[in-house]
């Protein structure tokens, strides 16, 4: 199998995992805040588990970013992002 072709696979089983545990945090009868708190946390130990957090990090927020401007209705309601 290709090395592509496993990164794939890899990929699809990580987000469907990630989908069903942060599913799980959001099912519980927590409160909003601490449903963030536990998501933020869950989060922060991932990265600091990954061989180069700091690097993993920069590289989500882009994804984020990217992810947050194909979902909003008007990504600049609030002004240009930065200031």
């Amino acid at each position: 199998m290709p090395k592509d072709e496993d990164e794939a696979k890899r990929t699809i089983w990580a987000q469907g995992a990630a989908e069903g545990i942060v599913d799980e945090v959001l099912a519980a009868r927590y409160s909003a805040e601490d449903q963030t708190a536990l998501l933020r946390e869950l989060a922060r130990r991932a990265l600091l588990h990954m061989p180069n957090p700091c690097n993993e990090a920069r590289i989500l927020a882009r994804e984020l970013y990217v992810e947050y401007l194909r979902q909003a209705d008007d990504p600049f309601e609030d002004g240009l992002p930065g200031g």
